[in-house]
């Protein structure tokens, strides 16, 4: 057998992608991108590769994207899971400035967890060295696998596209820029996927102003533009003269030439330019610098393959052990992974991948019960699926977690007094309904209420749109019961 064959997936070699990105929230669909660079390299090697969000999937390797943004360590459980760490960031809360602030759980995970990285200034932050730690790979994106289709330089509709919305020091300097003729289209923050490649397919380079306050540039991100056959015009960064990519804060990647340095020298403004963004020497001058790139990403074909023969090698942790519990808030939530995802309708099934739809019913053993169930906003209005139902599926002890739409023109003081009476037949009056089906031995006790705005991020009463209420399943006092029996029709029994 060669020894250096690639594992395949008739041979147990299964990669999956997965991207952890919060449901509504824009800003994580940052790692969408690079995402999907993976797996068209992976891909390129001949090996099926999905991608999903929120989700792992068993027996293949996965590649996890955006942990910091909430990956479930507990999840991992019987999955192969490599932390993917693609971004700049300053471990010590943003002092640096950086773009993105690792929490000191992510740091815990990046050290718990394999990891494949493209940044080497980050690693000393969740790495000592020591041998006993898990392994680690580095990876540089390279070419994307239908870049090599992208419109010639000459025939782009548009010239240069600035990367970021500027910050007010930026904003400055950019107007000074302008006034020497570097005049870009702004590129929308948020945009990500096919769309964001078609827009920069469609120009010429992309600028990129120095970071404030001064910091080495991500160049990362700059390798992203590059992997799309689009030139990159970059800003040096304050106090640095080199046009070397050590300039960038890594390891020589993007590769000597393929970025265009330039600084805020009209002369330098114009000779980066070559005089006119949109003449044929500028669009000569990008195109030899997206070559460039690309001879350098296809010597790397080799490191590709180094990376998938790396990712087979981990070892296979422990087989999960399921948590029970039960998801059935999925337009607010996403999909879990480590959880049971229920959906309420077919339609809502098919869209977010549910494991089980609502309607089968509950296993009435104590141990196949869930110890967490989370609710959607229509629990309380709807019995059959909502509230009642999940009672019966809860376990002795186990918590409940009820989002409530709060009704307008209701202030704090009268919303709170709305929930409790709405959650009453469950807690103050539970005897009415008896929660869990075992008589009275159990009742439901408010333990957490919330108040969140229409985004789903916590605030003040008066700004709420909506509630989370947090209860917990305890055993009833022998007193309790018999006050329960006085004003049951059945005694209880």
């Amino acid at each position: 057998m060669n020894p250096n064959a690639l594992p395949t997936a008739s041979a147990g070699g299964l990669a999956h992608v997965c991207v952890i990105a919060p449901v509504g929230e824009r800003s994580a669909l940052a790692t969408l991108d690079v995402a999907r660079m993976l797996q068209a390299e992976l891909q390129s090697l001949g090996l099926s590769v999905s991608l999903g969000r929120q989700r792992l999937v068993a027996g293949a390797v996965n590649f996890v994207f955006g942990a910091h943004w909430g990956f479930d360590a507990d999840a991992a459980q019987g999955h192969r899971v490599v932390l993917v760490n693609h971004q700049a960031w300053d471990p010590k809360g943003g002092a640096g400035g950086a773009e993105v602030v690792m929490t000191p759980a992510a740091l815990r995970q990046l050290a718990r967890f394999p990891v494949l990285e493209t940044q080497p200034g980050n690693v000393p932050a969740y790495r000592s060295g020591a041998a006993t730690e898990p392994p680690l790979h580095f990876w540089q994106p390279g070419l994307a696998p239908d870049a090599s289709g992208s419109l010639p330089m000459a025939a782009r509709p548009i010239d240069l596209l600035l990367a970021d919305p500027p910050d007010e020091a930026q904003s400055a300097r950019l107007s000074q820029l302008e006034a020497m003729g570097l005049r870009a289209l702004r590129l929308e923050s948020t945009l990500c996927g096919p769309e964001r490649d078609a827009l920069i397919r469609q120009s010429r380079a992309v600028v990129f102003l120095s970071p404030t306050p001064a910091r080495p540039m991500d160049a990362a991100r700059l390798a992203q533009v590059l992997a799309q056959a689009t030139a990159v015009l970059a800003e040096r960064p304050e106090g640095t003269t080199s046009d070397e990519p050590a300039a960038t804060g890594t390891a020589a990647w993007p590769p000597a030439g393929a970025v265009q340095w330039f600084s805020a020298d009209p002369a330098d403004v114009g000779r980066a330019l070559c005089g006119n963004a949109h003449g044929a020497d500028f669009a000569a001058r990008c195109e030899h610098a997206v070559q460039q790139f690309a001879a350098a990403a296809e010597a790397q074909a080799d490191a590709r393959a180094a990376l998938w023969r790396w990712a087979c090698s981990l070892p296979v942790p422990l087989a999960w052990q399921p948590r029970r519990r039960l998801n059935t808030d999925l337009q607010h939530l996403g999909y879990l992974p480590g959880w049971c995802n229920r959906a309420a309708t077919a339609e809502a099934a098919a869209c977010w991948g549910a494991d089980a739809q609502a309607g089968a019913g509950p296993d009435p053993s104590a141990e196949a019960r869930f110890e967490l169930i989370v609710l959607g906003p229509q629990a309380l209005a709807c019995s059959s699926t909502g509230l009642q139902a999940a009672l019966a599926e809860l376990a002795p002890g186990g918590r409940l977690v009820v989002r409530w739409p709060v009704p307008a023109g209701l202030d704090g003081t009268d919303a709170e007094a709305a929930l409790r009476s709405a959650l009453r037949p469950w807690t103050d009056a539970w005897w009415q309904t008896t929660p869990t089906g075992g008589g009275l031995a159990q009742r439901l006790e408010l333990a957490h209420l919330g108040w969140l705005d229409a985004d789903g991020r916590p605030c003040h009463p008066a700004q709420a749109s909506q509630a989370r209420a947090v209860l917990h399943a305890r055993d009833t006092s022998y007193r309790e019961r018999t006050a329960a029996r006085s004003v049951r029709g059945d005694f209880g029994l």
